[in-house]
């Protein structure tokens, strides 16, 4: 093991000052600011610059799709988890399309065919080419009123919703459709109605130009030649950035851990006071609170092994062996929600267990602290099993409304468990955190 410097182990040493437990206070406060700082000013810029959830009407004034028709459909595509099948704006399963790349495109289709049905029957080349530069100049024109709350659509825009609905209608109800996802899972006119508007609000939104701007809401995505969309340069230069920031991130961490392997002693070994390993681990010595910690893993065996279960039912919506379709009992959207949540899930279990299994070792434990562990892991049980169970009913519509959004699945990719069994994660997670500032609080 090579000595470094005593001045570079002082001063240039990043790993040094990591291990520093006089420094770790303001390593917490750094990440906490930089944390609530992004998520502050994030969350401002979201809704300050967020595009408007208006009643779209016609010319004449007659409204064509109204605000709360369009939450409707938007509550529609969460409860029955379509984000696990298809996208919104490109985030979501993509296994199916993105439903608003979909709309916006269907739209084009819709108006372009309007506009040549209106020049007659004999409409050449030069009718059919100011028909696609009305409708992308229609397309990317925002009349969104504010003081209003209205989006003013032309004839055009609005037989372009009419092929949208047409389209999503088919769909849903079609079994001869090309793009059919799976007849019986949403049969009610209203809703699928009214989950036309939202996707067509979602396609709106990628076109229409931002107030004072030439690009849309969205920086022009998808990207559609046929519709006048077109990447900005904004879109390259954060992605290139973002990439460039992965591969800096991913080098210091590299470059930290080869000094770890410089240092006077390993954190490594367990060979010295602030090795990362203990003394009890490697003598096999395992106190109560540590075997309290078994069920966590035990509990992320199973999600794990449910965890590739699913993606093996799930992969056989992709190739059908022996024209096997399971849809009817489990759609693929469940199987999905399943796939996503429960990895994550195992994996904080594994994480919970650990750090709880390594808190004796730093310091006596504390009376209750088992109680806690064992509070925390049926906080951690309800969670796993209630979302499973929760997903599946309100996926397949066994729940509704607000029952739905609390008990079974609120929809969104990552994020599909019932916003109750959400609120116990939190209180778990928080529990997690206190159990360990009690392990390791006479120690620091």
């Amino acid at each position: 093991m090579t000595d470094l410097p005593q001045g570079k182990q002082r001063f240039g040493n990043i790993a040094l000052i990591l291990l520093n437990k006089k420094y770790w206070a303001f390593h917490f406060a750094a990440v906490i600011l930089i944390c609530l700082g992004g998520l502050v000013y994030m969350g401002r810029a979201t809704y300050d610059s967020a595009p408007p959830l208006a009643d779209f009407i016609a010319e004449d004034g007659t409204t064509v799709i109204t605000r709360d028709q369009i939450l409707a459909g938007q509550e529609v595509f969460q409860l029955r988890g379509l984000m696990s099948y298809g996208s919104f704006w490109g985030d979501g399963a993509e296994r199916g399309p993105d439903f608003t790349a979909d709309a916006l495109h269907y739209t084009y289709t819709g108006m372009v065919a309007h506009y040549e049905a209106a020049a007659g029957a004999s409409a050449d080349q030069m009718q059919h080419d100011a028909a696609v530069a009305r409708t992308r100049r229609e397309l990317h024109t925002n009349t969104w009123n504010e003081a209003a709350g209205t989006v003013t659509l032309t004839e055009g825009q609005i037989a372009g919703f009419e092929t949208v609905a047409t389209h999503f209608n088919r769909m849903f109800t079609d079994p001869s459709y090309k793009d059919l996802f799976q007849t019986g899972y949403l049969t009610d006119a209203t809703q699928i109605r009214n989950l036309s508007a939202y996707f067509f609000w979602g396609g709106w939104v990628a076109a229409a130009n931002r107030p004072g701007e030439t690009y849309s809401y969205t920086h022009n995505w998808p990207f559609d030649p046929a519709v006048g969309n077109a990447p900005t340069p904004a879109v390259y230069f954060w992605s290139i950035l973002s990439i460039l920031a992965l591969f800096v991130g991913i080098g210091l961490v590299l470059y930290v851990y080869g000094q770890m392997k410089t240092m006077q002693y390993d954190p490594f070994t367990g060979s010295q006071d602030r090795s990362l390993t203990t003394y009890d681990l490697e003598n096999g010595y395992v106190r109560k609170t540590q075997r309290a910690t078994y069920k966590f893993f035990a509990l992320a065996i199973l999600a794990f092994g449910l965890q590739v279960l699913v993606g093996i039912l799930a992969a056989t919506d992709f190739v059908r062996p022996g024209g096997m379709f399971l849809g009817n009992i489990i759609p693929f959207t469940v199987l999905r929600s399943y796939h996503t949540l429960l990895q994550i899930y195992w994996f904080f279990m594994c994480w919970v267990g650990y750090t709880i299994f390594f808190l004796p070792r730093l310091a006596p434990v504390l009376r209750g602290q088992r109680f806690l562990i064992e509070v925390l892991f049926a906080c951690c049980f309800v969670v796993g099993a209630g979302s499973v169970i929760g997903i599946y009913a309100g996926q397949t519509g066994m729940l509704t409304g607000k029952t739905a959004y609390w008990f079974g699945s609120q929809g969104w990719e990552f994020m599909e468990m019932g916003r109750f069994f959400q609120i116990l994660l939190l209180a778990a997670f928080s529990l997690w955190i206190l159990i360990i500032y009690r392990g390791i609080k006479p120690w620091l």
